[in-house]
């Protein structure tokens, strides 16, 4: 029996095969489309990996002897198994394979993206000590959805409770209910997407897993969950991801904006009610005087309730003096530019919540 190897495989792999006399293989590290279609007929089987695709074009120039496509690796995505079965080969994948390298990987990946692993790293590489800015999340109590509860599901499952994590799954396939034999919580979909801290993907690339993370499903999640994909690119649609990072983005930065005006007018507000009753008492003790000045023998008494009939019969003159006051003060105040010395740190503090909430 020939057998083709397009992407090669490793020495474990290829001495699997030495002890069958009756296998005669070609194994080649890398090969491209063209030279595949010219060549693939001449075997009965061929085995792949990710970098080869078999197609519908390619599974027709297959003649009758043709008997198998095996695919060294969990996903078929690139085997058209549609068109394999019409000619009758068999497709064969093996769903085991790397299972435990995927899940360890996932767990890797999570700790970084908990971390800020690559972002502490560039920072030091740049001579910076930002430790504040990359100080990360704990995992502990933290709430793992998963999506698809297949091998390598399940194993980042088990090592996720032992970091004390809360795990749910989401899997079409299990019924809820089902004992999986440890404590993870079968839920629907929305739900993963809903209460989830971190969601990882581990499902086939299907008509129906494709763009699973999308503009919908991203708008049901927490803001600054943590997002694992170790299965196939197309299941997150990355325009809608990217979108959704810079839409938030600009939601923190206009948060942040509103919390600024929010509180520097108010700040505004505060001073000139406390500037007005300094004013109209500023104003009437200097009537005052101005009465006792004009009539020596009036009384204190007498000269305070003139003054009050006084203002109570000339009210809009003297708002007008008032207000006149009021803002010759506020421009006395920016003009030695105290206001503005005091307002900056304000502006500081409330821009950090922006800066805090992308570095997330």
């Amino acid at each position: 029996m020939k057998i083709l190897i397009t992407d090669g495989l490793s020495k474990e792999g290829l001495s699997l095969f030495e002890n069958h006399k009756n296998i005669d293989l070609d194994v080649r590290k890398k090969i491209d489309r063209d030279e595949l279609k010219d060549i693939i007929n001449n075997y009965e089987a061929v085995i792949i990996r990710s970098a080869t695709t078999i197609d519908e074009e390619i599974i027709n120039l297959l003649g009758a002897d043709f008997k198998l496509i095996g695919r060294a690796g969990i996903g078929v995505d690139n085997v058209d198994i549609k068109a394999a079965s019409k000619k009758g080969i068999i497709v064969m994948n093996t769903p085991s394979a790397n299972a435990i390298t995927t899940a360890e990987h996932t767990i890797a990946l999570l700790f970084s993206l908990a971390r800020k692993t690559p972002q502490a790293h560039n920072s030091m590489k740049s001579l910076k000590w930002e430790r504040s800015k990359f100080q990360g999340t704990e995992l502990y109590g933290k709430t793992l959805g998963l999506i698809g509860m297949g091998n390598i599901g399940r194993l980042v499952a088990e090592r996720a409770l032992g970091l004390k994590m809360k795990v749910i799954a989401h899997d079409p396939y299990i019924l809820k209910g089902t004992n999986l034999n440890m404590p993870v919580e079968l839920v629907d979909m929305d739900e993963v997407f809903g209460m989830s801290d971190v969601i990882s993907v581990h499902t086939p690339l299907t008509s129906t897993t494709k763009n699973l993370i999308s503009k919908g499903s991203i708008e049901m999640m927490k803001d600054g969950v943590l997002l694992i994909n170790c299965a196939r690119g197309g299941i997150v649609n990355e325009e809608d991801y990217s979108y959704n990072q810079i839409a938030t983005g600009f939601k923190y930065f206009f948060k942040a904006l509103f919390l600024y005006l929010l509180f520097n007018i108010s700040v505004l507000i505060g001073t000139i009610l406390l500037i007005i009753p300094g004013v109209v008492i500023f104003l009437m003790f200097s009537q005052i005087f101005y009465i006792i000045a004009e009539n020596p023998q009036i009384g204190v008494i007498d000269a305070f309730k003139k003054s009050a009939s006084l203002m109570k019969n000339k009210k809009l003159q003297y708002l007008g003096l008032g207000l006149r006051y009021i803002l010759f003060f506020i421009l006395g105040v920016f003009t030695l530019g105290i206001w503005w010395l005091w307002l900056t740190p304000q502006m500081y503090v409330s821009f950090a919540i922006f800066y805090k909430e992308l570095q997330a």
